[in-house]
């Protein structure tokens, strides 16, 4: 197929076709037809190809704008397909868990890993947890990272934990995500500890219901851990939510909380969170936590503000956390090179699937999760 669009190029620009530079374009036309178990595939080559011809000048602007439309023509007839989403993801879930088996391998820490298996239900997540546990990692880490997991599997776990006196704080910032009725037992629970208290905020992040922002008030109002109720508004694009950050920032008017504000802000492409972004990055604050906060975008103005904080020095090890739910190559070399580069291993494992805060760009999948 690529070679039959390859030659079609070729003849197009020896009929006349001019290069970038100007010139009459070709009126090259050529369509691609594939099935639906071809879609995938075939999209990925074209996209591998329009990259490789891109930069070329003997190449007509009209010829790759035609290739362009092609692929993404071809993505969006792939996402109307039954179970696109469903096995997107399990693609991306056993490739992140292949990467971090091997981190964990390089010697990554045990805890960071599990907290950073946030939403994954799968077998080869469950054998690594048992894996973990075996190992002597800290009960409560992995009872954070079965953040947005509302299985059996995962409630039998947190019982068992909760029964090996695993702190319910720890247990509710693992309930990130749910919002059942056993998740607001455990969480009513875990307010009677101060110490287990300070943990529950972590809990309500992706949580836009009624009772989360309720309790989100009434935390705030006794002074329970403000960075925490920021960071727990990650995902939220809702007046509600934009009406916190703001009395947040108003409130507290320091480098942690502008810092906080910044991280609650994974998994937001809006223009308001654009907006924001800008406005925290002139203040005098960690541009790190902007970095941070790019956790789940992968467009084009999130590769380039990531380009430009890399370029003005931010510590690197939030750039590999805020790149927590990508798949794209571009994601995957930014990975490869920052580990290259000495960033440690712990921020890049967590920067695959996310842990209790980065996981929220689950929610944003499908549509229909954005109701």
């Amino acid at each position: 197929m690529l070679e039959n669009i390859n030659e079609q190029i070729k003849i197009a620009d020896a009929k006349g076709g001019k290069n970038n530079e100007g010139g009459e374009s070709s009126r090259l036309s050529f369509e691609i037809s594939a099935d639906n178990s071809e879609l995938s595939n075939t999209s990925g080559q074209l996209n591998d190809f329009y990259a490789k011809v891109a930069g070329d000048k003997q190449i007509n602007t009209e010829t790759l704008q035609k290739i362009r439309e092609q692929i993404l023509a071809l993505q969006n007839k792939e996402k109307e397909m039954p179970g696109y989403f469903e096995k997107k993801l399990q693609v991306f879930e056993k490739r992140s868990l292949d990467y971090i088996e091997k981190l964990l391998a390089e010697g990554a820490n045990k805890n960071w890993i599990a907290q950073g298996l946030a939403g994954l239900d799968s077998e080869q997540a469950w054998a690594m947890r048992e894996k973990l546990l075996v190992e002597g990692a800290d009960k409560g880490c992995v009872a954070e990272g079965l953040a947005g997991l509302d299985s059996e599997r995962a409630w039998a776990l947190r019982k068992k934990l909760l029964d090996q006196s695993t702190s319910k704080g720890s247990v509710a910032a693992g309930l990130a995500g749910l919002d059942s009725e056993q998740a607001w037992d455990i969480r009513a629970k875990s307010l009677t500890n101060e110490v287990d208290k300070i943990r529950v905020p972590f809990g309500l992040t992706g949580l836009n219901s009624e009772q989360a922002w309720t309790m989100r008030e009434k935390l705030l109002d006794e002074d329970t851990n403000k960075g925490a109720i920021a960071t727990s508004l990650a995902g939220l694009d809702s007046e509600k939510a934009w009406a916190m950050r703001e009395k947040l920032l108003n409130k507290y008017e320091d480098k942690n909380m502008m810092g906080y504000v910044a991280e609650s802000l994974a998994g937001l492409d809006s223009e308001k969170a654009w907006a924001m972004r800008e406005k925290l990055l002139s203040k005098d604050m960690n541009k790190g936590a902007v970095a941070h906060g790019l956790a789940g975008l992968d467009s084009d103005k999130a590769w380039a503000m990531r380009e430009k904080l890399l370029a003005e020095g931010v510590d690197k090890s939030y750039v590999a956390q805020g790149l927590a739910g990508l798949d794209s190559k571009q994601a995957w070399d930014m990975r490869a090179k920052l580990l290259a580069e000495g960033v440690n291993k712990d921020y890049v494992a967590q920067g695959l699937v996310g842990n209790f805060i980065t996981f929220v760009w689950r929610l944003k999948l499908k549509p229909a999760t954005q109701e």
